[in-house]
């Protein structure tokens, strides 16, 4: 009987064993995927340094943290206003939190550093209000979570950024607000703001 009971337990502790080889090959081979999987996304930059962009004061602020890094006046958005959604064609800035998805330094506007809108929330309440298509909220949704340019062909239209003012009146500028969408600042401001932000920067526009 207790030979037999020895052997039980051997079994039992070599069923033990390879479990355990089994459960670290498993895990081995998940943490390598996600690994993989991180270094396939573009990596976002610390959240410690983001900008706001306050539209009732017309300043952009540079932060890191709570502390003030950075601060341009005199910045104008869409020709109408702000709103919660933008539409497309209606020269709205709109609200919201975004990530800055791209910069092109050789922009007509001198820098043009392009956010993610429409947002996954945005997609959200322009659904509930029946303004979009569920095609078009998956479209917005699953570029969200990859990362990706949003969609500019659905009713929320797209290609907002901030920008430089490139070759325009730096007069008309500073006094009117005079953009289809996008935040505008001075060229020497988006120049310097260059310095600060870049891909995957958080970017709140209240």
């Amino acid at each position: 009987m207790p030979a037999r009971c020895g052997r039980v337990t051997l079994d039992s502790a070599l069923r033990g064993y390879w479990l355990s080889i089994w459960k670290c090959s498993v895990m081995a081979w998940w943490s390598l995927s996600l690994i993989l999987l991180a270094l396939a996304m573009p990596a976002y930059s610390d959240d410690a340094v983001w900008l706001f962009i306050d539209t009732r004061h017309a300043t952009a602020t540079v932060r890191q943290d709570s502390a003030i890094l950075a601060r341009y006046d005199n910045i104008s958005i869409g020709q109408n206003g702000t709103a919660l959604l933008h539409w497309r064609g209606d020269d709205t800035t709109p609200l919201g939190e975004y990530r800055v998805i791209s910069v092109d330094r050789q922009s007509r506007f001198t820098i043009f550093f392009g956010i993610n809108y429409p947002t996954a929330a945005h997609a959200r309440l322009a659904k509930a209000q029946g303004k979009i298509t569920k095609a078009d909220y998956r479209r917005i949704v699953s570029a969200e979570g990859s990362r990706a340019y949003p969609p500019e062909n659905t009713p929320l239209g797209g290609g907002i950024g901030i920008h430089g003012i490139g070759r325009g009146d730096l007069d008309i500028h500073r006094q009117y607000n005079w953009t289809n969408g996008c935040v505008a600042l001075d060229n020497d401001q988006i120049t310097d703001l260059a310095r600060w932000i870049g891909v995957g920067t958080r970017v709140v526009i209240r």
